[in-house]
């Protein structure tokens, strides 16, 4: 490795340094964290940085003590022996290790005579999708009767859009420009969307509104460049090359009309014109109702997500008499102050009616929907589960407002004994099933399949723990996104929840300060099974719960290959 370390390294080092700290490494990746911090002087002042400027030792010798409480237990992976270490022997040696670590560094640093610090956006851990960059220039935020053009990106509903083209078949959408604008596309048509303040239209239906933070807003054509003063426009562009420009309101200029890139009109509410090829261009009649509303928008939108609504209800009551359906939480509080979230699965242990600690009542998928919403580290839902289960899927229709954890909380079980499953996130977009076995501890997780890009949208997360078949599976609305053996773990083990948390963690004992693992966003239904079910089942669950009817990406629905 260089002398400075990459993002991705950066990324990989601090979850190294923070398995470390929090006790849960494996032998495999202790021994990569040591061979790492051995070979590279770059990564040994980053780990210096992590556990020696920004954890207390003691915390950091506290995560490592024993269920007994006296003692840790370090694995070496050449003898498979198992050691116990007191935890002040274990505190003095990192204070060694962490002081020592740090004065090689200064000492390196003073002798090389140039300056090694590093910015805090260079170090701060996380890769740049984590840290908030942003390729979009504006969002998609309504549609009706949407088809996409063949071989067209396609975007979802909250997706933002980036620098490129937007073609659709039919059928309309709002997309809001990061500038203030906003237009609202109706099919077929082609717009290519060029930065937060310019868009070339193809062909197709423009309806834009300009308000006076995005004033000088242009649309192109392939004839003439219309840029808004402040206003509501129509632009229809066909594909043999005539168009029309529609003002309702406000002034447009029209620039380059005839093929004179200094020609200039000027058209003002009221007006229309019609265009074609070198003409300049004759006045006709203007007529709104020739271009896509908002209030069209309005009524569709209210009517689909109404149905929607109605549908998941209906099959949602059908799901609550599977005999499998342990716990079940449709976030349908009796009151609006209501502090318990009942559950309406086959469970009858009384503590699957869950308390409501801190998160608060807001809107779910659809409007009439509600949904808890979880922000402070205090948010969270406290349950009880007792018994032994063999197989598990746990399912969640969650809208993520930030991985700003290391760790997100799902569903944790507060003790980590042989059995506990942990169900969680990792900042890095994995999804992660940790499962704590007889002598070690076993995390399965998916590819890093959440971004940026997925915040503030809702989806369905779901993972399937499977013991006959040997595998856990990982899906996201619907679509299986990874697969991972279990044969390391003996498949006879059985699972065990106790009391736990939905959104937090809350591990036993713990009354100082601890490691935050709060969950940022909202859920609007959970549930948890005690088999496994099939990647069929599991996409119906999404189908029918899908907030709205926009088509999703297309993804390659054949079977992984791992």
């Amino acid at each position: 490795m260089g002398e400075e370390l990459a993002d991705a390294d950066i990324l990989k080092l601090s979850a190294l340094c923070d398995e470390l700290v929090e006790g849960s490494i494996s032998a495999a990746r202790h021994a990569e964290l040591e061979q790492w911090l051995a070979a590279d002087e770059a990564a040994r002042r980053h780990y210096v940085r992590v556990l020696g400027l920004s954890a207390s030792l003691h915390e950091y010798a506290g995560e490592f003590e024993s269920e007994e409480g006296g003692a840790a237990i370090v694995e070496f992976s050449k003898s498979g022996e198992m050691f116990r270490w007191p935890w002040k022997a274990r505190l003095s040696l990192a204070a060694a290790l962490v002081a020592s670590l740090f004065l090689g560094a200064m000492l390196v640093r003073e002798e090389g005579g140039r300056d090694q610090s590093r910015s805090v956006a260079e170090t701060d851990g996380v890769n740049s999708e984590v840290r908030g960059q942003d390729d979009g220039v504006a969002v998609l935020t309504r549609a009706s009767g949407l088809e996409w053009a063949d071989g067209a990106t396609q975007y979802r509903l909250g997706d933002r859009i980036p620098v490129g083209e937007v073609q659709i078949a039919s059928g309309t959408v709002q997309i809001e420009f990061y500038s203030g604008a906003t237009v609202i596309l109706e099919g077929p048509a082609s717009l290519d969307i060029r930065s937060a303040n310019e868009a070339f239209c193809h062909y197709g239906k423009v309806r834009g509104n300009v308000p006076p933070q995005a004033i000088g807003f242009t649309v192109k054509t392939p004839e003439y460049d219309l840029v808004d003063l402040g206003t509501e426009f129509g632009i229809s562009v066909d594909k043999n090359g005539s168009s029309e420009v529609h003002v309702f309101e406000g002034k447009v200029e029209l620039r380059g009309v005839g093929g004179d890139a200094k020609t200039t009109m000027g058209l003002a509410a009221g007006e229309a014109m019609r265009l074609k090829g070198s003409a300049t261009g004759a006045l006709i009649g203007m007529d709104p109702a020739l271009f896509p509303e908002s209030s069209l928008l309005d009524d569709v939108d209210g009517a689909r997500a109404e149905s929607r609504f109605q549908k998941w209800k209906a099959f949602s009551n059908e799901l609550k008499n599977d005999p499998s359906l342990v716990a079940y939480y449709t976030f349908e509080p009796e009151r609006s102050w209501d502090r318990v979230l009942h559950n309406q699965g086959q469970g009858d242990a009384p503590g699957l009616n869950g308390a409501i600690v801190g998160a608060k009542w807001t809107g779910g998928r659809w409007p009439g929907k509600k949904a808890l919403d979880f922000k402070s580290p205090a948010d969270r839902v406290r349950l009880i589960l007792p018994g032994e289960f063999k197989a598990l899927t746990y399912g969640a229709w969650v809208r993520i407002d930030g991985l700003d954890r290391l760790w997100v909380s799902l569903l944790l079980t507060d003790d980590w004994k042989t059995g506990s499953p942990h169900w969680q996130l990792e900042r890095t977009g994995e999804m992660i099933l940790g499962v704590r076995g007889r002598g070690d501890d076993h995390n399965f997780y998916s590819k890093k399949e959440i971004g940026f890009k997925d915040l503030g949208r809702w989806m369905f997360l779901a993972t399937v723990f499977d013991p006959d078949k040997l595998e856990v599976r990982h899906l996201i609305d619907g679509r299986q996104v990874s697969w991972e053996s279990i044969v390391e773990l003996d498949k006879r083990l059985p699972l065990k929840f106790g009391a736990m948390e939905m959104g937090n963690y809350n591990p036993p004992g713990a009354t100082g300060s601890k490691n935050v693992r709060n969950f940022n966003g909202r859920i609007d239904e959970f549930m948890l099974f005690d088999r496994a079910l099939s990647v069929e089942e599991l996409k119906e669950i999404f189908q029918v719960g899908r907030p709205d009817a926009v088509a999703q990406k297309k993804y390659d629905e054949k079977e992984l290959n791992f």
